[in-house]
C-alpha cells in the first residue's frame, strides 16, 4: 500500500524583528545560523515534527555548558554546589546523541532526529524506593496493618510492646472506671506502678533518688532556709473565716426522693447518708454485700476549687490531700491580672486526713479530718505539685512525713515547701509560712504553671512561653537560684506543663496560647529549637490542660470540638480519637496505678474512659461513662428577698444537685444528631456551643497516686465543693 505523503513543501519559518547588524559580514557569527524547522515528510501523525540535527560539535559545546558544574574537581561539587540546583541539572534533559533514539532512514531522511522526551518526574523517597513523611513510610498512615502500626506506636522492642500488652490483659474487661473483680479484694490487687519503668528501676529510684535529699545536706539546707511558724487555733479560724465563706445546699440520692444537704464552710457529710432509704412496713430487706453502699464524702471549701493534690509515698491508713481555692478578688478595669503579679493577699493551703480501710476502700465511718492549715501572704496558690519520686524513710516518733510541696502563687513565684516533718496531733495544726525552702521569680515575667521530673528537678513555664529547670542539688546553695536550663518553647502563655514521670523523665509537654501541644527533650542541648520540640496538631483555640498517660506513653488533650485525643509519644504529630464530651473540657486527671482517665467539664460532668483498648485495637469504639453530673444555678429573687415559702432557706447562695447511676455508653466520634442544631433554624445546620454557670463547672480533679488506695479519686467543683469518692468500692 503506497504511503501518502504531504504535498507541501517545507518553507523558511517568517521572522518578526530586525536585525540590525544583518549585512555585515564581521559582526556575524557563523555559529548563530538557525535551521529552519521542517515536517518529516514520510509522517504519519501531523502532531510530530522534527528538528533539523545540528553539528556534532556544537552539540558537544551546549552540552558542556550545562554540564560544567560536573567538570569541577571531585569533592568541591558537593561542598560547593547548590542543592537546589542538583535537583534542577538531574530533572532537566538536554538533547544530545545519547539521548536521541535510534531512527529508521526509510522513514526519517538524514538531518532529521526525533526530539527526545523530558524525563519523568521524579518523587523524593528514600534508598529503599518508598515515599517517606516525617521519617516513616507514607503507606503507613493510608494502609498499614496491625504489626505495623504497634511497630510505629511502640517501637520494635518486645519489651516495650509488652508493658502495653500486659496492662490491657490486667484491666480487661474494665471500660470505664475501676472495679475490683472480687468483693474482698484489696485496692492494691487493682492498681500496679509503670510497667514501663519496672520493679528494679523503681526500687533504684527509692534509695538513689532521695540520695541528695537524706544524705547530700539538701534536708538540711531546707531546714534551716525555710521559716515556718505555728500561730493559735483561735488566729487560724479568723482568718480562714475572715472571707466569709457561704453554706452551700444540694440536692442528691436517687432521682425519685432526693435528700436536701446545707454544709456550712469546712463541713462534710458521708455519701452513705444521701443514699440510705427507709424500710416500707412489712418488708425486710437484705443487703447482698456491704459494699453496696458508696464510698465517700462531700466537703464545702467555702469558694472555687482551684488546685487537689493527693500526696505520694503513703502506705499506711492515713491518706492526705492538699486543696487551695481561688476566691473573687476586686481587679483594676484595664489591668491585665494574667500577666501582673498580684498583690501580697493572705491565702491558705488545707491538708484534709482520710482513713482507709483494711481492704484499701475509704471509710466512710471516719469523717475527714482538716489536719493542717498552711497560711501565706503571696496571693494565691494556683498551682501545687507533690514530689512524685517514691522514698521508704521513716519520720521521727510523733511526726509525719506528708511530703515536697511545690507550688506557683499569685505573685508569680516558684516555692517548695518542705513537709517531710510535720507535728503529729489530734487537732488542726495552723502554720504560717514565712519564707519557704525554695523560691525563684523570674525577670519581668511571671511564673504561670510547674511539674516535677525526678526527686530533685522541678520545670516551670512562664507567661512570656519560656521554660525554666531548676536542680534543687545546684540551685538551692545560693539565695537566688538560677535554673540550670531557661529556654523559649512557645510564642505564647504557657497554660500547662507536665512531665513524662517516670519512664522518660527528660521529656515534658506543655500547652500554650497559640494552640499548640509541644514535646520537649531535656537531653538536647538547644530544647527549645525544633530539634529538641515538636509540635502536635494546633487548636484554634487554647489547650488548657495536658496530661501524661504512662501506661498507653500518649498525652492527652482536649481540642476545641469537645474531643478527647491522644498524641503518641513516637507519632506525636497525629492524633486518636479517645471519645468527644458535650462541651469544654476543663480539668483531667490521670494516675500512675491505673490506666483510667477522668474528665471534667464545663457542664459539670466527670467521664471516665479507659483509653487501653483504643490504643491496642483502632478499629475499637471507646467506652465513657459519667461518673457523675453537678448542676448549680443561682438563687431566685424570692430567696434574695428572704420570701420563700420554705421553713428553712434553701437557695439563698444559690443551688447544686448530683446526678449520678449512669451507664457505660460508646463515645461518639462526631457530634450527636441535633446536639449541636439549633431547633429554630433546622435547614442550615447552624450550630451552637452552650454557656454553662460558672460555679457549674469542674475546676480541679485528682487520682490517689499511692497503690494501696489508688482507685480514690477526688474532684473540686467551682461552687467550693469538693467530692472525695472511692470508684472501686460500688
Amino acid at each position: 500500500m503506497t504511503r501518502r505523503t504531504s504535498a507541501r513543501g517545507a518553507s523558511a519559518k517568517k521572522r518578526y524583528t530586525v536585525d540590525a547588524f544583518e549585512g555585515i559580514e564581521g559582526l556575524q557569527d557563523s555559529g548563530s545560523d538557525h535551521s529552519p524547522v521542517r515536517r518529516s515528510r514520510d509522517s504519519d501523525s501531523g502532531d510530530e515534527f522534527h528538528i533539523e540535527s545540528e553539528p556534532a560539535d556544537a552539540a558537544e559545546e551546549d552540552e558542556d555548558d550545562f554540564s560544567g558544574a560536573d567538570d569541577e574537581p571531585e569533592g568541591h561539587s558537593v561542598l560547593g554546589s547548590d542543592a537546589g540546583e542538583q535537583d534542577l541539572d538531574d530533572a532537566m534533559s538536554i538533547a544530545g546523541d545519547d539521548d536521541l533514539e535510534p531512527e529508521d532512514d526509510d522513514d526519517h531522511p538524514a538531518g532529521h532526529k526525533r526530539t527526545p522526551n523530558r524525563k519523568p518526574k521524579i518523587h523524593l523517597s528514600g534508598p529503599d524506593g518508598l515515599l517517606y513523611n516525617r521519617g516513616l513510610p507514607d503507606s503507613v498512615t493510608r494502609r498499614s496493618g496491625k504489626f505495623d502500626k504497634r511497630l510505629f506506636l511502640f517501637g520494635s522492642s518486645v519489651r516495650e510492646f509488652r508493658a502495653v500488652e500486659k496492662a490491657c490483659f490486667k484491666w480487661d474487661g474494665q471500660d470505664a472506671l475501676p472495679a475490683r473483680r472480687k468483693l474482698q479484694e484489696p485496692a492494691s490487687k487493682n492498681c500496679a506502678y509503670s510497667y514501663w519503668q519496672g520493679e528494679d528501676a523503681r526500687k533504684r529510684e527509692e534509695e538513689e533518688g532521695w540520695k541528695p535529699y537524706f544524705e547530700g545536706g539538701l534536708q538540711g539546707i531546707f531546714t534551716k532556709r525555710q521559716s515556718m511558724k505555728q500561730i493559735s487555733q483561735d488566729e487560724g479560724r479568723a482568718r480562714v473565716a475572715a472571707d466569709e465563706l457561704p453554706s452551700r445546699t444540694f440536692l442528691i440520692g436517687p432521682v425519685n426522693s432526693p435528700q436536701l444537704i446545707t454544709l456550712h464552710a469546712g463541713e462534710s457529710t458521708a455519701l452513705n447518708r444521701a443514699w440510705v432509704q427507709p424500710q416500707a412496713e412489712g418488708f425486710k430487706a437484705v443487703p447482698k454485700h456491704a459494699s453496696a453502699t458508696k464510698a465517700g464524702f462531700i466537703l464545702n471549701l467555702g469558694v472555687k476549687v482551684k488546685c487537689v493534690e493527693w500526696a505520694p509515698n503513703q502506705p499506711g491508713s492515713s491518706q492526705y490531700l492538699a486543696t487551695s481555692t481561688l476566691p473573687r478578688r476586686e481587679t483594676l478595669k484595664g489591668s491585665a491580672p494574667a500577666f501582673t503579679p498580684q498583690n501580697p493577699d493572705a491565702s491558705e493551703i488545707q491538708i484534709w486526713e482520710f482513713k482507709a480501710t483494711k481492704q484499701g476502700s475509704l471509710d466512710s465511718e471516719v469523717a475527714p479530718v482538716l489536719k493542717h492549715v498552711l497560711c501565706t501572704e503571696w496571693g494565691d496558690a494556683k498551682a501545687l505539685r507533690w514530689c512524685p519520686a517514691p522514698h521508704r524513710r521513716s519520720t521521727a516518733p510523733g511526726s509525719t512525713s506528708i511530703g515536697l510541696l511545690a507550688g506557683v502563687w499569685g505573685d508569680g513565684g516558684l516555692r517548695v515547701i518542705d513537709l517531710m516533718n510535720m507535728p503529729d496531733s489530734s487537732t488542726t495544726q495552723y502554720t504560717k509560712v514565712e519564707k519557704a525552702a525554695f523560691e525563684s521569680h523570674p525577670p519581668d515575667t511571671l511564673f504561670t504553671r510547674l511539674t516535677w521530673s525526678s526527686a530533685t528537678r522541678i520545670s516551670a513555664g512562664c507567661a512570656n512561653g519560656c521554660v525554666a529547670v531548676f536542680d534543687l542539688t545546684k540551685t538551692s546553695v545560693s539565695e537566688i537560684p538560677r535554673p540550670s536550663i531557661y529556654t523559649s518553647v512557645a510564642s505564647g502563655y504557657i497554660l500547662s506543663i507536665t512531665s513524662c514521670y517516670p519512664s522518660h523523665q527528660n521529656l515534658f509537654l506543655t500547652t500554650s496560647a497559640d494552640g499548640y501541644p509541644r514535646l520537649t527533650d531535656l537531653n538536647d542541648p538547644m530544647p527549645g529549637s525544633p530539634s529538641g520540640t515538636i509540635l502536635g496538631p494546633r487548636s484554634r483555640s487554647t489547650q488548657d490542660i495536658i496530661a501524661w498517660h504512662e501506661f498507653s506513653q500518649i498525652a492527652i488533650v482536649m481540642d476545641d470540638n469537645f474531643a478527647l485525643k491522644a498524641l503518641p509519644l513516637r507519632r506525636f504529630f497525629t492524633t486518636i480519637a479517645l471519645g468527644r464530651a458535650k462541651t469544654v473540657g476543663t480539668s483531667l486527671a490521670v494516675s500512675p496505678c491505673h490506666p483510667f482517665i477522668l474528665m471534667g467539664t464545663a457542664n459539670g460532668e466527670i467521664t471516665g474512659s479507659n483509653p487501653m483498648r483504643r490504643i491496642i485495637q483502632p478499629k475499637a469504639l471507646p467506652l465513657l461513662q459519667v461518673w457523675f453530673m453537678h448542676e448549680w444555678r443561682r438563687p431566685t429573687q424570692p430567696e434574695l428577698e428572704g420570701q420563700q415559702s420554705t421553713p428553712k432557706p434553701v437557695g439563698n447562695n444559690g443551688l447544686s444537685r448530683f446526678v449520678e447511676g449512669f451507664k457505660v455508653e460508646q463515645g461518639q466520634r462526631t457530634y450527636r444528631e441535633g446536639s449541636m442544631q439549633n431547633s429554630d433554624d433546622k435547614d442550615h445546620g447552624l450550630h451552637f456551643h452552650t454557656v454553662h454557670e460558672e460555679e457549674t463547672g469542674v475546676s480541679a480533679m485528682s487520682w490517689n497516686p499511692n497503690k494501696e488506695c489508688g482507685t480514690w479519686a477526688a474532684a473540686g467543683l467551682a461552687s467550693g465543693l469538693l467530692r472525695v469518692e472511692d470508684l472501686a468500692a460500688c
